[in-house]
């Protein structure tokens, strides 16, 4: 099932408003000079300049429904930039064209089978294939040029309070390692016999009370459940954890295991996925670097991209540019936490920009704000990744929030083998 409105689209709790496109020849009233990049959009702006134009679109247009919410509420402010696409990625558009051929779909199941890198589906049907949407969350989950490594071996993750600010830092060590989908060899895009998506290493190096907590995750591409282990400091023993996890919290934090980069889970484990538009709205693509500054001299100084001086402590600090994007409202199993995420993918590239989660009853309960970076990989420096800079996700209903900084260091694809992300790599971490 999918829902397609064509035109220009406002996504308000779980309903889509439609406003249809002018009609030839017609002209909409002046709204004064168009706006540029740099003007600060605060809630007083929002409202005095809402028809005014940026990059050939109504401000009030470009701005999502619970964005401009969080503005009036909580003082969010936007600062518009230029829309800077992505470049061409040789490598990704070699896979994409040598592989995409051989993907197949099951509309009975909603599996893919045949995938091996590059997008699995380079062309979708938005409005005539009624699977189009399972395939737009195929090429999120699949499909995005996103690294073949990641780590980033400084990664921070702040706790904070509506009232009281920063709670808490808690410093991470966080490797993903594909072993599926590879462009650093053309060839053997698929390491293994292909069930295996990604193994994913997070160890906390500090505070002392965390410290050699660690989990040790293999995701595998055959809608079997991930297998986890966590290492137990306190009896120094490695625990294997339930495939449920995927949908249960991470202790102590704003997450559950399936909001990592926006939406976790395997596509199959969902129950269903709808189309709500395709259109322009503003978000962070090109998030200002850096995240951290380590020799700041305080720590509301560290965390540029975050307000953290300010109540409610959580608002982004960021360039908010135009990017087309498909909206996909993502229903989960009964069991899940959440009635339904709203998904914001990039149209080009599949990439995740704003997830907003709801409750059973359909109230909004979080923004995950995702600030999306370019960077060279180590392998090649002419080949680059998109990578999460930072991830900030608030909890509107319990007045909390949690996010996270990557590392000025963090490397894409970096000199890494298969084995320096295991189970035995996380015990010896452990002791």
């Amino acid at each position: 099932m999918f829902l397609f409105l064509s035109g220009r689209v406002a996504v308000l709790g779980c309903l889509a408003l439609l406003v249809l496109p002018l009609a030839a020849g017609a002209s909409r009233a002046a709204g004064g000079e168009p706006l540029t990049a740099g003007t600060r959009i605060d809630a007083g702006a929002l409202a005095d300049l809402e028809d005014r134009e940026f990059h050939g679109t109504r401000l009030a247009d470009l701005v999502t429904d619970r964005i401009a919410w969080q503005m009036r509420t909580f003082g969010l402010t936007l600062e518009l930039a230029d829309p800077k696409p992505y470049p061409d990625d040789p490598r990704f558009e070699e896979a994409t064209a040598k592989f995409a051929k051989d993907v197949r779909f099951d509309p009975a199941t909603g599996r893919i089978d045949g995938w091996k890198a590059g997008l699995p589906f380079p062309e979708v049907d938005a409005i005539n294939d009624p699977n189009a949407a399972i395939k737009i969350v195929w090429n999120l989950t699949h499909g995005r040029n996103g690294g073949d490594i990641v780590h980033n071996p400084g990664e921070v993750i702040l706790l904070i309070d509506r009232q009281a600010g920063l709670e808490r830092l808690q410093h991470w060590t966080f490797t993903n390692f594909k072993m599926k989908g590879i462009l650093r060899f053309p060839e053997t895009p698929v390491l293994g016999d292909g069930d295996i998506l990604a193994k994913t290493l997070f160890f906390a190096m500090s505070p002392q009370d965390i410290k050699g907590v660690g989990t040790f995750t293999i995701k595998y591409d055959t809608g079997r459940l991930n297998d986890s282990w966590a290492y137990v400091r306190d009896v120094r023993r490695i625990r294997r954890l339930s495939g449920s996890t995927w949908m249960d919290r991470i202790s102590g934090t704003d997450w559950l295991n399936d909001d990592f980069s926006g939406f976790g889970a395997y596509p199959t484990w969902y129950e269903d996925f709808e189309i709500l538009g395709r259109t322009e709205v503003l978000l962070v693509a090109n998030s200002r670097m850096p995240t951290q500054i380590l020799d700041a001299s305080s720590e509301n100084e560290r965390f540029p991209r975050f307000d953290l001086a300010s109540a409610p402590h959580w608002n982004v600090i960021d360039d908010w540019e135009p990017r087309d994007v498909y909206i996909v409202k993502a229903t989960p199993p009964d069991a899940h936490p959440y009635g339904y995420k709203i998904l914001y993918i990039g149209a080009d590239g599949f990439h995740p920009f704003l997830t907003e989660m709801y409750d059973k009853a359909g109230n909004h309960m979080k923004t995950q704000i995702l600030g999306q970076t370019l960077r060279e990989t180590v392998d090649d420096v002419t080949r680059w990744a998109v990578h999460e800079a930072y991830d900030m996700t608030a909890d509107f209903q319990s007045g909390h929030a949690t996010a996270f900084a990557s590392a000025p260091e963090v490397q894409i694809n970096p000199p890494m083998a298969e084995e320096d992300v295991s189970l035995s790599v996380l015990e010896t971490m452990g002791r």
